[in-house]
């Protein structure tokens, strides 16, 4: 089984140009194959979030969720946690600029993503934020 993930993410990961980006499709697989039969999503499905496409399903939108929630970025019920968020970004230390970037960026999402909505929809709104504004900032 550990041979299949580390062969999928280097066929992933061979574009990956950044730590942060090897680091999440490395999680966001062992996680989101968890997360599979707990959101009633599909392989296809964690290969669409893994490559950073945007959610357009329920269950793609769901799936985002429960990754983020495995990694501690949201709680069960939405909330999207600050404090699980700067710690998940501490393996990038050893490149303060870097880190400090992607820092900055995640910590704005996190204010600027509305919690108001339904559990899936912030997870996929924080994607979106995420992936997006993090490839302005070349930070993926």
């Amino acid at each position: 089984m550990y041979r299949l993930i580390i062969l999928f993410l280097c066929v992933l990961g061979a574009n990956a140009t950044t730590k942060l980006l090897a680091i999440f499709q490395e999680h966001a697989l062992k996680t989101g194959l968890d997360c599979l039969s707990e959101v009633d999503a599909t392989m296809d499905d964690l290969k669409s979030i893994i490559n950073h496409d945007m959610p357009t399903t329920r269950a793609k939108m769901c799936l985002i969720t429960c990754i983020h929630e495995k990694f501690g970025i949201q709680d069960a019920n939405g909330k999207m946690l600050k404090d699980q968020t700067i710690a998940f970004l501490d393996v990038l230390k050893d490149d303060p600029p870097y880190h400090n970037l992607a820092k900055d960026h995640f910590l704005h999402c996190l204010e600027t993503v509305s919690e108001t909505d339904e559990k899936c929809t912030i997870g996929a709104n924080l994607m979106r934020c995420i992936v997006v504004g993090g490839n302005e900032k070349g930070i993926f």
